[in-house]
């Protein structure tokens, strides 16, 4: 939908929360009649009821100005700070991922290199984390989910337009990235030349990563599927010699319920799906004794 123009104020969208004045400055708007009207009571044309007509409910999240912004990541903090400033909160959505987005890019392992952003996955949220790396995602993500600083994003967040179209996107590298605290803790590296958006996350295709046995270790599973009979997804794992002598290096534990070994069911008893944990050591890990961590989200990045 156009920029429109309500009482020479510009609004950022038609029917949205937010709008921008003359100087650049974001504000956001009221309601006030069950109409959207700004701080200075405008209330736009295209608002006005219709005697014909029903007017539409306006929308409760705002998307973010079209692709002329500079910098998503720049606006989330202005976003942030008029939040804090007024009091009145705003949801900023992420785009339909189309092309000619404008999407931040991401220095993974602060080595210059820029990646973009394909997958997130929160734990905690409540939904099946590879449901949602499967399926094209709808209604609206957060803005703020893009902020890899922020660890409050109550949704995954999918990029479409990388993950349907994996194979013209030109792909070289993916990185599976783990972050705890707000760090990157571990991470894996993989070639991406051939694969699809669901095969480059194999042990012949990866290529580095942060433990110092997975390249030289057998796997019994190493995929994004997993073991799906036990939705152990992102499942990368050693050995099933019975629950207490299991081991491996990063599970999602994407069910809460009619869980095999206790190794899983201890990070689900009480918190929602999924749960991250990974081995904290340089090697694998013994699932059920050994020193296992839960990770506040993954990250999955191409470039």
């Amino acid at each position: 939908m156009a920029d429109t123009k309500c009482g020479g104020v510009e609004l950022v969208r038609n029917k949205c929360f937010l709008y921008r004045t003359p100087d650049g400055t974001l504000l956001p708007f009221l309601r006030k009649r069950g109409k959207l009207v700004s701080r200075k009571e405008c209330l736009c044309a295209d608002e006005q009821e219709s005697p014909t007509t029903t007017t539409p409910p306006p929308a409760t999240t705002a998307p973010p100005p079209a692709t002329t912004t500079p910098n998503y990541l720049d606006l989330v903090l202005k976003i942030r700070d008029l939040q804090t400033k007024t009091g009145v909160p705003i949801a900023l959505c992420i785009q339909r991922n189309t092309k000619g987005d404008v999407l931040p890019k991401y220095d993974v392992f602060g080595d210059g290199n820029s990646w973009e952003m394909a997958f997130r996955g929160m734990a905690g949220v409540g939904t099946s984390v590879y449901d949602t790396y499967i399926t094209p995602q709808t209604g609206c993500i957060e803005y703020t989910c893009l902020d890899l600083n922020n660890l409050t994003c109550p949704d995954h967040y999918r990029n479409n337009e990388i993950l349907d179209n994996w194979s013209s996107q030109n792909i070289t590298e993916v990185a599976f990235v783990i972050y705890d605290g707000g760090a990157v803790v571990k991470w894996m590296k993989f070639d991406a030349a051939g694969t699809t958006y669901l095969n480059w996350y194999s042990k012949g295709k990866l290529t580095n990563n942060s433990w110092d046995d997975l390249a030289i270790t057998h796997t019994n599973y190493f995929s994004v599927a997993g073991h799906a009979n036990d939705d152990r997804r992102f499942f990368v794992n050693s050995n099933y010699f019975g629950c207490p002598n299991d081991h491996g290096w990063f599970c999602a534990v994407d069910r809460s319920t009619r869980l095999v070994c206790s190794w899983e069911k201890r990070w689900v008893s009480s918190s929602p799906i999924p749960q991250f944990i990974y081995s904290a050591d340089s090697n694998k890990v013994n699932w059920q004794r050994g020193n296992v961590a839960a990770a506040d989200f993954i990250a999955i990045f191409t470039r």
